[in-house]
């Protein structure tokens, strides 16, 4: 049976408090070469989930209002096998032929799904700093038998063309990150697979050294765990590509980034 496989997610977070969730997924039955390790792995990718509508963002109580509307669909389907709604839940992945990483469908359950999709329980990253970091978001259709894309790295931009194509061209629109692999590391440190040192100076000139020693549920605000006198431990996960973004956290709490190190596991 063909179902599709959930890796990773990230949470984009819009300016009216919405989210673009970008997710990386693929389907169970193809495969893909690993050039790094010459061996083969199921092939995954990053889109922005779309929830069955044709928009890009999404709101809290819509995301969870997408999946109560599939945990209902599934316990339909249970049911006719003698189920209870617990019973579909607990085999939720089956029912919607969805799995969670290197889990079956069987042992994907409601609440697995649940985690996945909500902002409170992933990383969260504001757009602009989102783009800082990762050069943008394209919007991919089909135009004249040609996939085509658009890069945006400004949030009115992306919304704006997002419309206008919806009503000039009749093919469904996807939205990717720019670059992908940057984001996988990003991922790949916060899940501890890991290194990153990060050289921090104060604007009044004292300065100090430190190791990312702790993880966070998500990226910003950037939170300080001592005072700017004493030795600095960032709740922080991140790469070399999110320089950016860690210079103006730091600037908003008086630091300044002299420089970043990071060596991959």
């Amino acid at each position: 049976m063909s179902y599709c496989i959930l890796y990773k997610r990230i949470f984009i977070r819009t300016k009216d408090e919405r989210y673009i969730v970008l997710a990386q997924a693929g389907d169970n039955n193809v495969w893909t070469t690993d050039y790094n390790t010459g061996r083969e792995k199921r092939s995954r990718s990053w889109e922005a989930w779309n929830f069955n509508e044709n928009k890009f963002d999404f709101s809290d109580k819509e995301i969870n209002t997408w999946l109560q509307e599939r945990l209902k669909i599934a316990a339909e389907r249970a049911s006719e096998d003698g189920l209870s709604l617990k019973q579909a839940a607990e085999k939720f992945g089956y029912y919607k032929a969805i799995a969670i990483g290197g889990r079956s469908t069987y042992a994907t359950t409601y609440g697995m799904v649940n985690n996945f999709f909500s902002p409170t329980k992933g990383t969260v990253v504001e757009f602009d700093e989102f783009v800082a970091a990762f050069g943008g978001l394209h919007i991919g259709y089909w135009t004249d038998s040609y996939k085509r894309t658009e890069t945006f790295t400004k949030e009115e931009d992306l919304r704006q063309a997002f419309e206008n194509l919806k009503k000039s061209t009749n093919s469904t629109l996807w939205i990717t990150p720019s670059y992908p692999y940057s984001l996988e590391d990003f991922l790949n440190v916060k899940f501890g697979k890991s290194k990153l040192s990060v050289n921090i100076q104060a604007v009044y000139g004292d300065s100090f050294s430190g190791p990312i020693v702790r993880y966070v549920k998500s990226i910003l605000p950037l939170k300080m765990t001592t005072k700017k006198e004493e030795a600095v431990s960032v709740h922080y996960s991140t790469v070399e590509g999110l320089f950016e973004v860690i210079s103006a956290a730091l600037k908003r709490n008086g630091y300044q980034l002299k420089s970043l190190s990071y060596q991959k596991a």
